[in-house]
């Protein structure tokens, strides 16, 4: 029996694969020359993690569902014996540990291969434990281990070749250019697979400090020797199209590449800093696969769900989402222009910049250096049929005049507006001099929010919080007894929205003690205890007794109040909700929410 059929065998006994595909994979593996029966099944896209499950339990060995991160690799080991990563990715193996007494632990993704583990014991001169893995996770170590080798060999030679001779080529004429390129590209790709949404390079006491930002967070991630830093800088500067000579002025840039089948843009900020120090770059990352979400995956609860689908299907109005910058407004646009976006809607959208391009939608780049602002495109799309038009944000009087006509001759208008809370944005058009009838026949709703991170599922543990905790979020008993015992309104058919929050609300109310979650960190968040971000939501709808308020000029708080009465949520309602339903923590949620009377 050749290893590919004993491989089908296992497969088959282990049900992870039909019958049907499995022998037309079969056939494919014994035409093909390596004969390898899982890498054929992995191509023809069968998950990969149930067939490496069988393999091991076939074998007994351990199956490892994360690797270590690259810099708990044995990396100065393989740089020490000139590891061969050829050999690496040929076999499926890679030394991802090392043992007290010497001995190296080693990922596999053929375990039915044993003569590649004898071959690296031989190589090695040390004992091997064999750990199963996904072939993707033993590719990205193997990946990461030659990267961090390469990164460290070239910026010691470049560091120590520029610390004795000041005296430097230009980039584009110098043999250690593709060094320094290397280091950059690997500087992205790892930023990319570490969900980070912005990379900071800066100079710092004597080095370069690189900082990613990740679920709102930074962390350092790497150093270099600061004579590296004009090449890091130059590099990201050509490729972003801007002036490496101009070393005294801020620039601004772009940079579009794929990653694998993603299309990832990078816009770029460089500045000057101290006294000749040199500069500091700072990078967002747009991943463009990771922003066209639905309305489903941003976290509201199933009544306001319903709401905001009511919403922006209207034929006419104004939908205003507010908060602070990098409160994910973006994220919410796209999400509900994705939602309506068909052939038979015409879409324009006026943005600065344009994040990311979308099918469909014509949308436009506000450039106000030649006089193309917000309003300037508005009176545009005027002219241009639109059924709903979108606006990057509404800054002054005059964009917010022509977003009121628009809306009131019958086009849905979305936009964002920077105000604290959802009442805040329509005091702020009175104070930009929209007169308050235009705003009550135009206003729909406005959306405040806020992100707040996502526990960890593989490491959150539960605890029972203290009540003066519950109390600070709201969540004493005296208030969750209120909210549940309130009445059906146009917000909300029952407490928090139809989410599982009540079952959990209603058995503290009922004097249970509460099981909330907090983080703890493992290996599959980098031991910080979240994973992802979430948002949380307060949507005011422009009612009758709102018109009324505002026609009276009352104030924020006043009309605040007035939803809250008739059932909206505010932020730190909605932040309590995801801490009942176990999404996030009481300090995630107070820290993003203000206090509320």
């Amino acid at each position: 029996m050749s290893s590919a059929q004993y491989m089908a065998d296992v497969f088959r006994r282990h049900g992870v694969v039909d019958d049907a595909r499995l022998l037309d994979a079969l056939s494919a593996a014994e035409r093909d020359r390596s004969g390898n029966l899982l890498d054929v099944l992995v191509r023809a896209g069968i998950d990969e993690a149930p067939l490496a499950r069988a393999l091991a339990h076939e074998m007994g060995m351990e199956f490892a569902t994360a690797l270590p991160k690259t810099d708990q690799l044995p990396v100065q080991l393989l740089r020490e014996v000139g590891f061969d990563f050829g050999f690496a990715r040929q076999r499926g193996v890679v030394p991802v540990r090392e043992l007290e007494g010497g001995a190296l632990v080693v990922a596999q993704a053929n375990p039915l291969d044993t003569v590649a583990l004898d071959d690296l014991r031989m190589v090695l001169a040390r004992e091997v434990e064999p750990v199963a893995a996904t072939p993707t996770a033993v590719a990205d170590a193997i990946n990461r281990a030659q990267a961090e080798i390469n990164r460290t060999a070239e910026l010691e030679h470049k560091g120590a070749a520029e610390a004795a001779d000041d005296t430097r080529a230009d980039l584009l004429e110098s043999d250690e250019d593709a060094q320094i390129i290397r280091w950059v590209n690997s500087l992205f790709v790892e930023a990319v697979k570490e969900r980070a949404s912005d990379i900071h390079i800066q100079p710092d006491s004597g080095r370069v400090v690189v900082r990613y930002r990740i679920d709102g967070r930074l962390y350092p991630v790497r150093e270099a020797p600061k004579n590296v830093l004009p090449s890091i800088v130059a590099r990201i500067k050509i490729m972003a199209g801007l002036n490496i000579a101009e070393k005294r002025l801020p620039q601004d840039g772009r940079i579009g590449f794929k990653l694998g089948q993603k299309d990832v843009d990078i816009r770029v900020s460089t500045i000057p800093v101290g006294q000749g120090v040199g500069e500091r770059i700072v990078m967002r990352i747009l991943n463009k696969s990771s922003v066209m979400l639905e309305l489903t995956d941003l976290g509201f609860a199933p009544d306001r769900l319903d709401l905001m689908h009511d919403l922006i299907n209207r034929p006419e109005g104004i939908v205003l989402v507010t908060g602070p910058t990098g409160s994910g407004k973006t994220t919410t646009l796209y999400a509900c222009l994705n939602k309506i976006n068909s052939p038979d809607i015409n879409i324009l959208t006026a943005e600065d910049p344009i994040e990311y391009d979308i099918a469909g939608p014509g949308q436009m780049q506000v450039n106000p250096k030649i006089g193309l602002t917000f309003a300037t495109c508005l009176r545009a799309f005027l002219r241009q049929d639109p059924d709903v038009i979108m606006v990057g944000e509404i800054r002054d009087k005059e964009t917010a005049e022509i977003a009121v006509h628009a809306s009131l001759t019958g086009h849905l208008v979305l936009s964002t507006i920077h105000t604290n809370d959802a009442a805040g944005a329509v005091t702020r058009l009175v104070h930009m001099g929209i007169e308050s009838f235009n705003i009550t026949s135009s206003l729909l709703a406005i959306l405040a929010q806020r992100l707040v991170r996502v526990l960890c599922p593989h490491c959150k543990e539960p605890y029972t919080p203290l009540e003066n905790d519950l109390v600070r979020l709201g969540l004493d008993r005296a208030r969750i007894s209120q909210r549940i015992a309130r009445p059906a309104s146009l917000y909300a058919k029952s407490a928090f929205g139809g989410s599982p929050a009540a079952r959990v609300a209603t058995a503290i109310a009922a004097g249970y003690p509460a099981t909330l979650y907090r983080a703890k960190g493992c290996q599959h968040c980098q031991n910080t205890g979240f994973q992802g971000r979430t948002g949380i939501y307060e949507l005011l709808l422009v009612t009758d007794a709102v018109r009324s308020l505002v026609i009276k000029h009352a104030d924020s708080p006043t009309i605040r109040r007035c939803a809250v009465d008739e059932g909206m949520d505010t932020l730190r309602d909605d932040g309590a909700r995801k801490v009942l339903e176990g999404l996030t923590t009481i300090e995630e949620v107070l820290a993003a929410t203000q206090d509320e009377v």
